[in-house]
């Protein structure tokens, strides 16, 4: 219900959450296995280049659970994920490693109501803008106004800052996806965030937004 930015909700708080730092495409491996309604996957990898311009270590593992409850589907997750002694620390010229811990559940409710909801933490011994996440939203399936194709979705996140000079911030976003045909869609969408920084109040207000995504 919140993961894919061309289809879903636009702001990165909740996409793929901060506190998991998701590397891009680059060299590594990959390993699943899968049983019954459990599955493992683990990924290592050497990335490129972080914001400092230094290569660093990769390594993942998510633990996931898919569930059949009588109000419908379920997957649950829990997500660790560290790197390489390649960030730098905010006081001094030594490196440190990143280290977090996300869970993430997807819920139906109801034949065409579904919702999620995720809790992130990382430590600060590297800086970091954000130590903990926490973010939940509900999604409405078109079927309900004989719309199927379309969606609505609602979600607010809360992020604790770490130890640069984020306190915390507010996300809060809403949208409407419009299904023109199986590949093509119309999305109006609609954030508010706001921003409290060590020394004050930091930026705050509302963004508006149409995406059009178009997929073959």
């Amino acid at each position: 219900y919140s993961n894919d930015e061309y289809t879903q909700f636009m702001n990165s708080a909740l996409v793929n959450a901060p506190s998991a730092l998701l590397p891009s495409y680059d060299a590594g491996v990959a390993a699943d296995w899968q049983i019954g309604s459990w599955s493992l996957t683990g990924v290592m990898m050497q990335v490129g280049e972080d914001d400092a311009g230094k290569n660093y270590g990769f390594l993942g593992v998510q633990a996931e659970r898919t569930v059949d409850l009588s109000i419908g589907p379920g997957t649950y997750r829990v997500v660790l994920g560290g790197t390489s002694n390649d960030f730098p620390r905010p006081d001094t010229g030594r490196d440190s490693r990143r280290r977090w811990l996300l869970i993430s559940i997807d819920q139906q409710f109801a034949p065409n109501i579904g919702g999620f909801m995720r809790v992130g933490w990382q430590d600060d011994d590297a800086a970091i803008d954000c130590k903990a996440l926490y973010s939940a939203g509900i999604d409405f399936d078109g079927a309900l106004w004989n719309r199927s194709g379309d969606n609505l979705g609602v979600a607010y996140a809360w992020l604790r800052g770490g130890n640069l000079d984020i306190d915390n911030s507010h996300v809060g976003e809403a949208y409407y996806r419009f299904a023109v045909s199986a590949g093509l869609s119309f999305t109006a969408d609609l954030q508010f965030i706001s921003e409290k920084v060590d020394n004050g109040d930091g930026p705050e207000g509302w963004i508006p937004g149409i995406r059009t995504t178009f997929e073959f």
